[in-house]
């Protein structure tokens, strides 16, 4: 009995240890599943009536869950861009192009923004990075 005591001692351990590594991993994909779900809701308004303020509440706290979540930031930029905000969605768009550089909506965004303040070669760039991917950004090449 005390052999197998001491022989199940160091796999316990072992577990627990195991466990305690995972968790973050596993807390970080449930916190961006949290994320994704708020992002839906904030879909489901904007299609509804475009409650800009609620919509940008709840996109604020999906990213206090899944800071790194790209389309979160995406949505977030556009809304702000809705509001007028252009500092702030032009933040969002290249926090969502950094995490996602494959992401084709924020680049054209970006690049669209840029255009109206009349900064054309930022608008230029913006467009150029994505134009392999997207028809639209191509043709404004």
């Amino acid at each position: 009995m005390l052999t197998q005591l001491t022989l199940l001692k160091p796999r316990f351990f072992f577990t627990a240890l195991l466990i305690l590594n995972l968790s973050p991993a596993v807390l970080a994909v449930e916190d961006c599943e949290q994320a994704t779900d708020l992002l839906y809701e904030a879909y489901d308004l904007h299609s509804k009536g475009r409650n800009l303020a609620k919509q940008q509440r709840l996109l604020k706290k999906a990213l206090r869950y899944c800071p790194l979540h790209s389309e979160v930031h995406n949505a977030l930029a556009s809304v702000y861009e809705e509001q007028g905000k252009l500092k702030q969605a032009i933040e969002h768009y290249k926090k969502a192009t950094e995490q996602e550089p494959s992401f084709t909506e924020p680049w054209y965004s970006l690049g669209e923004i840029y255009y109206r303040r009349k900064r054309f070669s930022l608008s230029l760039e913006a467009h150029s990075q994505n134009c392999s991917r997207d028809a639209d950004s191509k043709a404004r090449v």
